[in-house]
This record gives structure tokens, C-alpha cells and sequence, in this order.
């Protein structure tokens, strides 16, 4: 499938599914930014389309050798280093989640798929806190402590990962990253 064709999938296999904030925005909206930012920083259409698909094994019914048999193997293991164990509890999983992403194992594009997805969801977060104030932490993320908790780990983490890359896509993703989570740990 083109990216075209993988948008079409992805809209229809989250189709139910809407964001948290702003209310009632379709879900698949958030994965096409994703993509869009992968796109913006020069990534491949194989890691658009990994982008795309990334939370497909976490938020639908479909299972990651359904991504292998209709996308490849690449995509699916892009896939699966950016899926989180919903059967963890909450702490746990975000620290595993960080775990995997940042092993030996990962491969790079992982990594650009998640920083992609923290962008757009802490941009979310940055314009609905202009908008709202921390109420929008206890209505949509129960704590901004426990959510700036789980963003500042991950960013500690990358900023480690990142430490000896020389890549420049991923260095202007960084710099886009701290910028927004500066702002939601002042405010």
C-alpha cells in the first residue's frame, strides 16, 4: 500500500475512536500529523506509513503479523518497538515502553516514529493548556505530575539515545520536543 492507501486504512481501522482533546476530534487525525511529521523531516514513506500504523496494535483488534503480511516485515518491526503492553499497568508500561525503544534492538526509525508521536501529543497538550490551564491535565490526563513525569523520562532517555547519533532529522525533532515540554514544565 502507497501512504495514501495506509491513510484510508488507518481512518477506517480507527474510525470509532476520537481523541481526548479537543472533544470529538477522529483519532486518525492525530496519526496523520504523525506521518505528516516524519514526512516534514525527510523520513522515508516506509517510516510515514510505520508512522501511520503505530498505534494499530495498541488501539484496534488488529495484531502485528497482519501489519507484516500487508505492509512488511520492516514496518512491523518499526511497529512494534513503538507499542505499548496494555496489559501493564500504567507506570510500568511507560517504563518498559522506554525500555525497548531505547535498547540495542531498536532500530532508528523507531525512534523517529516516537518522537514524532510525542510531538504531536505534547503540542496537543501545549494548546489545550494555553486554552484551558491544568484543568485540561485533570479532565483528559489525571495528573500533570504523573504525564510530565512519563514525557521528562522518555526525553531524558532520548536525549541519552541521541547523545553520540549525528542525525540531523532526529536533532531538529529533539529541539521541537524540548521546546514544548520547556513550556508545559513552566506552566
Amino acid at each position: 500500500m502507497n501512504i495514501e492507501e495506509t491513510k484510508k486504512f488507518v481512518q477506517k481501522a480507527h474510525e470509532k475512536q476520537l481523541r481526548k482533546y479537543p472533544e470529538n476530534t477522529p483519532y486518525y487525525t492525530h496519526l496523520f500529523r504523525v506521518g505528516n511529521i516524519l514526512s516534514e523531516y525527510g523520513f522515508s514513506d516506509e517510516v510515514v506509513k510505520a508512522g501511520l500504523l503505530h498505534d494499530l496494535v495498541e488501539d484496534t483488534d488488529y495484531e502485528l503479523d497482519y501489519i507484516k503480511e500487508n505492509f512488511g516485515d520492516d514496518i512491523a518491526k518499526y511497529v512494534d518497538f513503538v507499542s505499548e503492553d496494555k496489559n501493564l499497568p500504567w507506570k510500568e508500561r511507560k517504563l518498559e515502553y522506554i525500555r525497548k525503544l531505547f535498547s540495542n534492538e531498536s532500530p532508528i526509525e523507531s525512534i523517529a516514529i516516537s518522537m514524532a508521536d510525542k510531538i504531536d501529543n505534547l503540542e496537543d497538550s501545549k494548546k489545550a493548556h494555553e486554552e484551558i490551564g491544568d484543568e485540561f491535565f485533570k479532565k483528559y490526563m489525571g495528573s500533570k505530575k504523573y504525564h510530565m513525569w512519563n514525557y521528562n523520562n522518555y526525553f531524558t532517555e532520548l536525549e541519552k539515545y541521541l547523545l553520540n547519533k549525528n542525525n540531523a532529522s532526529l536533532n531538529e525533532m529533539l529541539a521541537r520536543l524540548k521546546k514544548v515540554l520547556k513550556y508545559l514544565n513552566n506552566n
